[in-house]
């Protein structure tokens, strides 16, 4: 009987065991999630040639054992010519859609449309919707090429301080991908061109969010020419947490030495790299790989993994003579622990926005005009300037006049989402054939040229016809052969060339802030809506130890119907409104355990016809399969003792 029941305990072992084997998924649940990243798809000889050197990274990714990932990210510029935007990022989605379609965000660059046009990603919040990991957006138009507007680059650093605040109030540990055009760092670049030289705002609201224990990580493009970035490695930058880095502090020549508490590094160049320094210039994707605590980034070119940082050298083709060279060097890949949050403390704010006045958004194409609608025209300078529907007559010095609409400089508006208190400063577009009427009150605006007043801008029951084109990301108003333009008197005319530029921004009401929640409408994440529009509320995952108890309206007013209800669905008033979802402890859950008793010695037992004890291996067997359903960590192995009987 004992060898019996050792070849039945053994044979059930052997079970558990091929079973594991044969069905891995019950044995080890894998987690992990991963996204492929790059930078700068534009290549000098167009898009078929940048696809060649896209899919050679693939093939070395793909004989590594990688084919396929959940997200994916280019950090900007997608044409060499700064002419098909759409182009190039249509060629680079088909030549990725084998390893990845879902979750993809494209950064606008320097060579590339205006903001939300030809499938490049808003400005800010782009977290998925799978709330693995999150993603904040800094756009070419919110940090830009020279940084040419420091209001702009403020406003932008404010706007990531309201993100990431949110992150530090929900006691976010997954990791958060900051992706931008531009890097944060000090170069040659930055001394010829002006380049970086506000990365202040932005580096310091990421080192404090770091500190207080979010998992950063910042991804940059841009610098692939000149050997702008061979003091750090060319081509492969990689810094980690506890590295320093050469800071921009406001002007093209100053600089200050910061120590890093996140993870910095270039996505990895696909279009080209101009080598003028003899330093490393390989054409590399990253690849992230996330799981439950720890982020492992690995980079790869065409024969494989490449170094995530090669050795600096110094810039000779530019005589880098003010900093050393970054020597460091770091194989591939790099694994960054996951923290969790430290300190709940906000960060403190750069600017006072106040959201309580009425939002505005930025137009981001010609299609987006609508017949009636009603726009304000902001004119990009530097500060900006706001076209007021009210006529004036100025004169300079000299007493010389000029006829035009006044302007009132603003610093408020250059984000994508501004909030001004600027009262009847509406223009209203009516579609006509062959273009626009630009009206208000008074009446439509029409050109006179005038003897002595130069060619005037005024208010006429009909008025002129205008074309609308894009320019410089903003646009041009037409009229006949006369432009509008900024006159030296502080007003806006008209000119036979000159043209100046405006932002559109179209009112979307007033804002709507969530603490501890998220706001949706239209299916896009958003923190403000029109009126009219159905907003829906849904909590964020509550903290360990507590649910979801109800929302709370604490400013303003909104008829929630059930307060107690997770996900609601309201239509927006007409003021701002502050809502919070409320976190109750959870209540403690106690399940009753059952047990049996130990079989007695007398427990009867059934003899076969031969007298043997019966075969139990088929229930057995059940029970094992069982337990290795259940849990993929151990197999329990139970073995039933039975009282042999007398004879």
């Amino acid at each position: 009987m004992k060898k019996r029941l050792f070849s039945t305990v053994s044979l059930l072992l052997l079970l558990a065991l091929v079973f594991t084997a044969v069905f891995p998924a019950f044995a080890a649940e894998d987690d992990s999630i991963s996204i492929l990243a790059c930078s700068d798809f534009q290549a000098p000889d167009g898009n078929a040639q940048g696809r060649t050197q896209v899919t050679a990274i693939l093939s070395a990714m793909k004989r590594d054992g990688i084919t396929s990932a959940d997200g994916f990210f280019c950090c900007g510029d997608y044409d060499y010519e700064y002419t098909d935007t759409r182009g190039g990022i249509n060629t680079l989605k088909n030549t990725v859609r084998g390893v990845v379609s879902e979750n993809t965000v494209f950064v606008q660059g320097n060579h590339d449309s205006p903001i939300g046009t030809n499938g490049l990603s808003d400005s800010g919040n782009n977290d998925p919707a799978n709330g693995k990991y999150g993603v904040f957006v800094i756009n070419e138009d919110d940090y830009m090429w020279y940084n040419s507007d420091e209001d702009t680059v403020k406003r932008t650093a404010q706007e990531l301080i309201d993100y990431l605040n949110q992150k530090l109030a929900e006691g976010y540990s997954k990791p958060i991908f900051v992706l931008s055009h531009l890097g944060l760092h000090y170069s040659m670049r930055t001394q010829l061109d002006g380049d970086c030289k506000y990365a202040y705002y932005l580096f310091d609201v990421l080192n404090e969010a770091a500190k207080k224990g979010l998992n950063l990580f910042y991804l940059y493009g841009h610098n692939h020419s000149n050997g702008w970035d061979d003091y750090l490695g060319g081509a492969a930058v990689y810094l980690q947490k506890g590295d320093t880095m050469l800071v921009g502090q406001g002007s093209n020549i100053s600089f200050n030495k910061k120590t890093l508490a996140f993870t910095y590094l270039n996505a990895g160049y696909t279009g080209y790299y101009s080598n003028v320094n003899n330093q490393d210039d390989a054409l590399t994707m990253t690849y992230l790989t996330i799981t439950a605590d720890s982020v492992t980034v690995t980079r790869y070119d065409k024969n494989g993994k490449h170094a995530m940082k090669s050795q600096g050298i110094s810039n000779a083709y530019h005589n880098e003579v003010r900093y050393q060279p970054n020597t460091d060097t770091y194989p591939s890949p790099q694994t960054v622990s996951l923290t969790a949050v430290s300190d709940k403390t906000p960060i403190k704010n750069l600017l006072t926005i106040d959201k309580t006045l009425p939002a505005y958004r930025k137009l981001t194409s010609l299609d987006e005009i609508k017949d009636g609608g009603k726009y304000l025209l902001v004119q990009n300078s530097a500060p900006d300037r706001v076209m007021l529907p009210k006529g004036v007559v100025k004169a300079n010095s000299s007493g010389s006049e000029r006829i035009g609409f006044d302007v009132s400089q603003t610093a408020d508006f250059g984000s994508s989402i501004a909030y001004s208190n600027i009262a009847d400063a509406l223009w209203t577009f009516t579609k006509t054939d062959g273009g626009w009427k630009l009206g208000s009150s008074e009446g439509y605006v029409t050109y006179e040229a005038t003897a002595n007043q130069g060619i005037a801008a005024k208010f006429a029951p009909n008025g002129s016809v205008f074309t609308v084109e894009g320019s410089q990301n903003a646009f041009t108003f037409t009229a006949d052969n006369y432009v509008f333009n900024y006159n030296a008197r502080t007003l806006i005319n008209f000119y036979t060339s000159d043209p100046a530029a405006f932002y559109l921004y179209e009112p979307i009401g007033y804002a709507v802030t969530v603490e501890g929640g998220s706001a949706a409408a239209n299916g896009n994440k958003i923190t403000h809506a029109h009126k009219d529009t159905a907003l829906t509320l849904s909590p964020t995952t509550a903290p360990d130890g507590y649910r979801f108890d109800h929302w709370e309206v604490t400013k303003g007013t909104l008829d929630l119907g059930d307060p107690t209800a997770a996900t609601l669905t309201v239509t927006m008033p007409d003021h701002a409104l502050s809502i919070k979802a409320v976190y109750e402890k959870a209540p403690v859950v106690t399940t009753a355990v059952v047990t049996t008793d130990p079989p007695t010695t007398d427990t009867p037992t059934t003899e076969t016809p031969n007298g043997e004890q019966p075969n139990d291996f088929p229930t057995a067997a059940c029970v094992i399969i069982a337990v290795v359903f259940a849990s993929a960590a151990a197999v329990t192995v139970i073995i039933l003792y039975r009282k042999k009987k007398a004879r």
